[in-house]
């Protein structure tokens, strides 16, 4: 899934603020 590939990339940089974004948009154009 797209979701677990976004948070294992965010992990590995240790930027969660860059992941709050992504998840934010993936949620815009999946609905």
């Amino acid at each position: 899934m797209r979701l677990t590939f976004i948070f294992t990339k965010s992990h590995s940089l240790n930027n969660y603020q860059d992941l709050s974004i992504i998840v934010l948009l993936i949620n815009l154009i999946n609905e």
